[in-house]
Formats: C-alpha cells, sequence, structure tokens
C-alpha cells in the first residue's frame, strides 16, 4: 500500500477552496518558470480538464493535506500521458515526486502504464532532480535542442543533383507525403508526444493541419521529387518569435544523399528573399546526432539554454517499445 494516496476531485473529497488554491500557486509557479509557455501549458491542462479530455487528481500528504496534482490523458491501448506534475512549495522534494509517480502507477490501473511526462521543466525540478526518481522508474529523457539559424548568417549554396526536382506541395500530393512521414518516423521514438500515438492518425492530421493552417509559409515549403516519387518535405510555420522549420523529413533510402540539407536551404532563401533579417529556429532531439551535424552543416547554431518548459520529455521505455513495435509502425519498415 503506499504510503501516500491520489484523491480524484469528485464530490465532497477535497474542499475547492483548497483546489483553488493549489490551482493558482501552479499557475503562478509556472509562469514565472516560463512567462510565455507556462502561461499556455497551464491554460492547456485546464480546458482539458473542464472538458473532460484530461484526468485531474490531486495528492494529499498522510495527514490529509491537499498539496499537488498530476494531470493526464488516456490513450485507449496504449495508457496515460502525464501532461502536468505539480507540487506546492513545501513538498517540491525527491521524495514527495517520487510518492506521487508511485501512487499514479498504482491508480487506475486499467489505464495502464504512465508513459510520458510532458513537459519536461516542473517549478522546483530541473532535470537532474527529475533524473534521480524518473531513471530508475524506468523513463528515457528526450532533450529537445533548439537551433537558431542567425538573422545576419548567410544563406550557404547546396548541392543539388540531377533529376532532382524541387517545388511546392500540391493537394494531391497528400497521400504520398502521409507514407513518405510513416516511414521517415516509424523508428522515432518521441513521438509518444504526438497527439494520438497513431503513426498513420497522427501523420494525416499533421497534413490535414498544415493544409489549412494560416500560418504556414506556403512560399518556403517544399517537396523533392526523384525517380517520379516524393523523397523529402520541409514545412515552415510562422510563429510569435518569427519563422520555424516545423517539419523535415528524407525518405530513408534516400538518405545521406544531401536532400535534407537542400530542403532546407531552399527554404531559408525563401525566408531572404526579400531581405528580411529575421532569425529562423527549429528544434530537435538531442539523441538524433545526425540531425544535429545536419543543422549545424548549413549554418543552425545552438540557442542559449534557460529553464523552460519545452526542455524535454520523460517516455517510459517499456511503453516506447510497445508502440514501435505496434502494427502501425512496424509495416513501414
Amino acid at each position: 500500500m503506499p504510503l501516500l494516496s491520489i484523491h480524484q476531485s469528485k464530490g465532497d473529497t477535497i474542499a475547492s477552496e483548497i483546489m483553488q488554491r493549489l490551482d493558482k500557486e501552479c499557475e503562478d509557479a509556472f509562469d514565472k518558470l516560463d512567462p510565455k509557455a507556462g502561461r499556455n501549458w497551464v491554460k492547456f491542462v485546464t480546458e482539458g480538464k473542464a472538458t473532460g479530455k484530461m484526468s485531474v487528481s490531486y495528492w494529499a500528504n498522510p495527514g490529509g493535506t491537499i498539496c499537488g496534482y498530476v494531470a493526464w490523458e488516456t490513450i485507449p491501448g496504449v495508457g496515460r500521458r502525464v501532461n502536468l506534475l505539480f507540487l506546492d512549495n513545501a513538498h517540491q522534494t525527491t521524495s514527495d515526486l517520487r510518492s506521487l509517480l508511485e501512487d499514479l502507477g498504482e491508480t487506475d490501473k486499467t489505464d495502464g502504464p504512465v508513459f510520458a511526462i510532458f513537459p519536461d521543466g516542473m517549478p522546483g525540478f530541473y532535470k537532474e532532480r527529475q533524473a534521480l526518481i524518473f531513471g530508475p522508474a524506468g523513463f528515457v529523457h528526450f532533450d529537445r535542442v533548439t537551433m537558431v539559424f542567425p538573422k545576419d548568417k548567410r544563406v550557404p549554396a547546396a548541392t543539388e543533383l540531377t533529376g532532382w526536382e524541387f517545388r511546392h506541395p500540391l493537394p494531391e500530393d497528400e497521400t504520398e507525403i502521409i507514407d513518405l512521414a510513416c516511414r521517415a518516423y516509424c523508428n522515432y521514438e518521441e513521438q509518444l508526444v504526438w497527439p494520438m500515438v497513431n503513426l498513420e492518425q497522427d501523420q494525416a492530421a499533421w497534413v490535414n493541419y498544415i493544409r489549412d493552417e494560416e500560418t504556414v509559409v506556403r512560399e518556403a515549403c517544399f517537396v523533392l521529387v526523384a525517380g517520379e516519387k516524393i523523397r523529402g518535405h520541409v514545412t515552415v510555420i510562422r510563429g510569435p518569435d518569427g519563422p520555424y522549420i516545423a517539419n523535415i523529413m528524407v525518405d530513408p533510402s534516400w538518405q545521406g544523399k544531401g536532400i535534407g540539407k537542400a530542403l532546407l536551404i531552399r527554404a531559408l532563401r525563401v525566408l531572404r528573399a526579400d531581405g528580411a533579417e529575421e532569425d529562423v529556429q527549429l528544434f530537435y532531439i538531442r539523441q538524433n546526432v545526425p540531425a544535429g551535424v545536419l543543422y549545424r552543416s548549413v549554418g543552425f547554431v545552438q540557442a542559449p539554454r534557460r529553464p523552460t518548459i519545452w526542455g524535454g520529455s520523460w517516455l517510459k521505455k517499456e511503453t516506447i517499445d510497445k508502440v514501435l513495435k505496434s502494427s502501425t509502425n512496424a509495416k513501414y519498415r
């Protein structure tokens, strides 16, 4: 029997004023950790709680004092994706976080295992402290590295082979782009933070998003066609901090030929076509070493690190293996 227990926020189990106090403390703590993203992340969790898309359980110490909570989504056939863990200031200790995590594992076992802790930055718990709890519990850390192509840097020349055709994506390309994405990402471990944890559904949802999303910089989006098939694809989106490379993928059987570099340079040239001087951002997972080599070869540099809730994610190793071996992944290998 666990030392501490999770109490569902139903009926009169928890006084509403205590819940409101904890909600406010959580919001303030994330706002201080990352003023822009923190506020948006807590809003996302709060809306998920209000609409029933996210479960929230409040955590109490042995004396019954409510001092933290956990919010998660249930992914059918896979398990629970934890979106937020929070302990109040008096209980931000590694022992309390370990107890909260253990209690979550004992709650609602029909939901399956806890498999993702996202975001990485929790108030009071940076990666090193989290590692003391999540590492022994079977979690793997995926560190997001933010890269910047500086506004004063010249776009390099690209080597483009004979037979390569660059053009903007067409509506009739969508099926082929989805297939390309599935083959490119079938071994991508961090796909567990994607919406549905179903490779085909997630990639179809992404293509549907970029078809209609107004922030997509369409003139900077390209596919590369070779041998009458799409071998690479790059998507650029304009965010609140300027343009960023939202997606770049290359046919696994065509990697190593310079396709990714050529696509990146094409996109950068468009973004600089009118003499615009602004940084271009992207991020990648540090474990993806070839991606880091590619981005640096084009001229991207690592952005200064700072505490941020977007720093990375913890994924449960046993569930990574389960998802990667699923039928929607295995069929694309």
